[in-house]
C-alpha cells in the first residue's frame, strides 16, 4: 500500500503541488480577512481533523453536546449527512431513517433529547436558514475544520493517535491530510484520542510536533472510549460486558476505523473468532444481514456491531440476535483544560 502510494505521489506531483498551494493560500485568505466568514450572535464551535478517515469527531460532538444540554441549554448540530438522500440541498433531521439524513446525524438524534441535527453539506446557508427557527444557545459544527467560511469561537482539531506515524501526517495521497500540517495553527484546542494503549513516547512525540507548529502554546487533550454494555437491537436487552466475556463473536463494523472497534472487544478480553469490515458509512441491505445472520448460525458464533452500524440495520426485518456496544467518550488527560475551553466561548 505505500508502494502504491508513493507510485501515485510521483505520478500526480505537479498536481500535488498545485493543491498544496491552493489550500495554503486559501486557509491564508482566510486569516487575514481577505475571504470573510459569516459571523452570527452565537456562541459556534468546530469539531473537526485534517486526516482522512475516522476519528472520533461524532462521539466527541455528542459529548460536547451533551455537556450543553445538562446546562440547561438547547444546542445544534450542523453535520453533512453524509451518504444521505439530504446531504446535497439539507434538512432537519425528524426520524431516524439513515438513508435520508445519514447514520452519524441519526446516531446522535437518538442520544441527545435537547439538540436539534441539520443535515447538508453546505453548513453556513443552513446555518442561515435554519437559526431564526431553532434560536440555539449554542452552534456545533460537526467535521468542519475545512469549512471555514463560519465563524467560531473555538476550533477543535481531533487526531487519532495511531494514525500520526511518519508519512501519516503528510498531505494525501502520500499521507492521510486533507490539507498540510501547518493547518494546525488555526486550531485552538487539540484533541488524541485512543490513546489508552499507546505508546507514551509516541504520543509526547506527536504533542511535542504540535506545540512546535503552533504559534502559541495550545492545549493537547487526550480522549478515549468507555465501553457501557452491550444491546440488543431487536429487543434492546442490555448486558454487561461481563456477560460476554466467554461468548464466541462474530464483529462486523462500517466504521473510518474499523480495527480500533476489533482491538476494543480484545482489550476487553471478549473472544472475537470472525470479523468482517465494510467502508466507512456502508449501507446494509437486508441480504448482507441475512448473510452475517447465516454465517454466525454456521459458526456458532453472536453477532456484534457499533452503535454507529446499529442505526442502519435497526428497523430492518432480523430473525437472529444482533447486540452492539453502547461506548461513551471520556475526556481521559485534560478535563478541566477542556471544559474551561468550552465555557470561554461565552466570555
Amino acid at each position: 500500500m505505500k508502494a502504491i502510494r508513493i507510485l501515485l505521489f510521483i505520478l500526480l506531483f505537479p498536481i500535488w503541488c498545485l493543491w498544496y498551494f491552493i489550500l495554503k493560500v486559501r486557509r491564508m485568505a482566510y486569516r487575514t480577512s481577505i475571504f470573510k466568514t459569516v459571523n452570527f450572535h452565537v456562541p459556534i464551535i468546530s469539531i473537526g481533523n485534517l486526516s482522512v478517515g475516522g476519528t472520533g469527531k461524532t462521539p466527541l460532538t455528542l459529548l460536547i453536546s451533551q455537556y450543553w444540554e445538562d446546562k440547561g441549554l438547547s444546542p445544534l448540530i450542523l453535520t453533512r449527512g453524509y451518504k444521505g438522500k439530504l446531504e446535497s440541498r439539507g434538512g432537519v433531521v425528524d426520524s431516524d431513517k439513515t438513508d435520508i439524513f445519514g447514520d452519524e446525524a441519526v446516531l446522535m438524534k437518538k442520544n441527545l433529547k435537547n439538540t436539534n441535527i441539520v443535515v447538508g453539506k453546505n453548513r453556513s446557508n443552513n446555518l442561515k436558514i435554519y437559526f431564526n427557527k431553532f434560536l440555539p444557545d449554542v452552534v456545533l459544527l460537526d467535521d468542519a475544520f475545512q469549512h471555514l467560511k463560519i465563524g467560531r469561537k473555538l476550533n477543535i482539531l481531533l487526531f487519532d493517535s495511531k494514525g500520526f506515524k511518519g508519512s501519516e501526517c503528510l498531505l494525501f495521497p502520500l499521507g492521510n491530510l486533507r490539507e498540510p500540517f501547518g493547518a494546525i495553527k488555526d486550531a485552538d484546542i487539540v484533541v488524541l484520542t485512543k490513546t489508552k494503549n499507546q505508546d507514551p513516547e509516541v504520543v509526547d512525540q506527536f504533542k511535542a510536533r504540535v506545540q512546535a507548529t503552533h504559534p502559541r502554546h495550545i492545549p493537547v487533550v487526550e480522549m478515549n472510549y468507555v465501553p457501557d454494555c452491550f444491546v440488543n437491537l431487536k429487543t434492546k436487552e442490555q448486558k454487561s460486558i461481563e456477560d460476554f466475556k466467554n461468548i464466541p463473536l462474530l464483529a462486523f463494523c462500517g466504521i473510518g476505523s474499523p480495527h480500533s472497534f476489533i482491538s476494543l472487544l480484545t482489550e476487553l478480553n471478549l473472544m472475537v473468532k470472525a470479523e468482517k469490515h465494510y467502508r466507512d458509512h456502508h449501507k446494509y441491505n437486508l441480504r448482507q444481514i441475512n448473510h452475517l445472520v447465516s454465517k454466525s448460525k454456521n459458526l456458532n458464533l453472536t453477532l456484534v456491531t457499533t452503535e454507529k452500524d446499529a442505526v442502519k440495520i435497526d428497523g430492518k426485518s432480523i430473525d437472529s440476535d444482533i447486540w452492539y456496544l453502547k461506548i461513551r467518550p471520556v475526556i481521559t488527560e485534560g478535563e478541566e483544560i477542556f471544559i474551561e475551553k468550552l465555557k470561554q466561548i461565552y466570555l
